[in-house]
């Protein structure tokens, strides 16, 4: 609830200091006295976008503060937790646009300000009439008129269900895209994954095979040289190297005359030497593979890098990495498709039982609220009689939609009749001042939770007079039984039923003072709203009396 208000500098107030005790509070003046000042201070500090006419002209910038009691803050953390029962919220703007809230003196951005205090003090001026011709206001209207939580609790599990299915529909269609790509990207790839899977590559499969080919050809040229190599030194050449040595060696052990027995040792060592290399070669040969086994090695090397190349040509791919990628991913995704088909069912069958269960929501929301339209029609009906609109009937009407909403499958119209002529919506149907008696017979209509705890009105009783305005009077001081009422008014009756009057003057410089008025003054200044003269014996009398019985003024006063 709003207990204090401390303005500087804005529009013609230099400085106001209001503190709250009634619960009916009227603030009065002259037209120009400066009481649309404190309206918006108070639009301002409750996050309305500021600009900088806001600030007195003979000033920088301004500054507002208030006060509120409150045990707890809804939509808010314990960062802002209150400290005794109250709350301090301000705020403060410049000449250059720039401007600075803070709650509980922690700084915050505006739009904290809206948040906390959207449930704590409502501005209802004519404009608030055009807020209660938008269809989603009247249907939260409708909706906090019921006593009954479960209400509430249906609509946002509605809500939650109606959003989960929305994710669960896009899921499925992704799905199902996806199904189908994939399906066709892999259509008829059974065969050349299977090529892919009998090839067992590794990253470096071509260069491995290609320095495998190229040793298996540097092995046949080197079996052809051992070979050659045999040929010149084998006994069964004629000529060749093996049978001169043995010659050499037979020719000089034939020779008597020789001296050095070295030179024969030598020849003999030369052909033993010659027999032991040819048996060497020969092992060596025998240890490689043949010159057929090499060249079907060699075949069936260069037939795997021909399939890899022509596989990588089919799939456009570069690599083998490319290649081992693409059937890490094939098998992945194929497994994927062969799964997707049950996933699938699984995600529409429960799309199935979401649907059912927000059309039992959706039906239960709409019983709820055709109770709901009669109850608050009844009561809106007993108040509208109450303040001289016997002549009207409000209804709500209930149009179903053909689609659910996360608020339900229906629109609902606030309905006027006048005279007994067909109900139309109050929008076509209902003046500005009867518009005025509409919203606040609606507000009478809910119940104290679903109220704010602080609500001020800015000449309210506009497009009302004489009885009507007497009226309203009356419910305005009924509603303040249920929250704080703040009253800005022309309006001598209505003020005078307040238990807390403020009046707003404009000094000799010209600036706007807001003071709390009781006795004497307070009679001056209803008898000015009455006559326009504060000093008239007559007006001064009715003042007195109006005073002094706030609740049994009679209409022929």
């Amino acid at each position: 609830m709003l207990e204090e208000l401390l303005v500087n500098n804005v529009g013609s107030v230099k400085k106001a200091s209001l503190e709250f005790k009634g619960n009916f509070i009227a603030i009065t003046g002259e037209s120009g006295t400066g009481k649309s000042s404190l309206i918006k201070s108070l639009e301002f500090i409750t996050g309305q976008r500021a600009q900088v006419g806001i600030i007195n002209s003979e000033e920088t910038s301004c500054d507002v503060a208030i006060l509120l009691s409150v045990d707890e803050l809804a939509n808010t953390d314990n960062l802002y937790k209150p400290e005794d029962g109250t709350i301090v919220v301000r705020r403060i703007f410049n000449s250059l646009g720039k401007g600075k809230c803070s709650v509980q003196g922690i700084i915050v951005p505006i739009s904290t300000l809206h948040t906390i205090l959207k449930d704590e003090i409502v501005i209802q001026n004519q404009f608030a009439q055009l807020g209660l011709l938008d269809p989603t206001k009247q249907l939260n209207i409708l909706d906090s008129s019921s006593l009954d939580i479960s209400l509430v609790q249906n609509i946002d599990t509605l809500s939650s269900q109606l959003n989960e299915l929305i994710i669960l529909e896009k899921t499925i269609i992704k799905k199902k895209k996806q199904q189908r790509d994939l399906e066709e990207k892999y259509q008829n790839s059974e065969k050349i994954l299977s090529e892919i899977k009998k090839l067992f590559l590794n990253e470096n499969s071509e260069e491995l095979l290609n320095k495998e080919l190229s040793l298996l050809e540097s092995k046949n040229k080197e079996i052809s040289r051992i070979k050659n190599i045999l040929f010149q030194i084998s006994p069964s050449q004629d000529g060749n190297i093996y049978e001169k040595i043995g010659y050499i060696s037979r020719e000089l052990s034939s020779i008597d005359t020789t001296e050095d027995k070295r030179v024969k040792t030598l020849a003999e060592t030369a052909f033993i030497s010659i027999q032991t290399l040819t048996l060497e070669l020969e092992h060596i040969l025998k240890n490689y593979s043949t010159f057929s086994e090499i060249e079907e090695l060699k075949d069936k090397i260069e037939e795997k890098i021909g399939k890899i190349r022509q596989v990588k040509r089919k799939l456009n791919l570069n690599s083998c990495s490319d290649l081992i990628n693409y059937y890490k991913q094939a098998e992945s995704d194929i497994e994927w498709i062969k799964n997707s088909h049950n996933n699938i069912d699984i995600d529409e069958k429960s799309s199935s039982i979401l649907k059912k269960n927000i059309a039992k929501l959706a039906f239960d929301i709409r019983e709820e609220r055709k109770i709901l339209a009669k109850k608050l029609s009844e009561k809106v009906n007993k108040h509208l009689h109450d303040m001289a609109m016997e002549y009207a009937i409000f209804s709500v009407e209930i149009n179903e939609l053909d689609r659910i909403t996360s608020h339900g499958a229906e629109n609902i119209s606030f309905n006027i009749s006048i005279n007994g002529q067909n109900p139309l919506p109050i929008h076509k149907n209902a003046s500005g001042g009867e518009l005025s008696r509409i919203l606040l017979a609606l507000q009478l209509s809910l119940n104290e939770n679903n109220l704010p705890n602080t609500i001020i009105f800015d000449e309210v009783e506009s497009g009302l007079g004489g009885k009507t305005a007497l009226l309203a009077g009356y419910k305005l001081m009924e509603l303040s039984k249920k929250c704080r009422t703040i009253l800005i008014t022309h309006e001598a009756t209505i003020a005078a039923m307040s238990d807390q009057h403020f009046i707003v003057r404009k000094n000799e410089e010209g600036l706007s003072c807001v003071h709390e008025i009781t006795g004497k003054d307070r009679e001056e200044e209803i008898a000015r709203m009455l006559s326009g003269d504060e000093t008239s014996e007559e007006a001064l009398n009715h003042a007195k009396y109006l005073l002094e019985n706030p609740t049994s003024i009679s209409f022929d006063i």
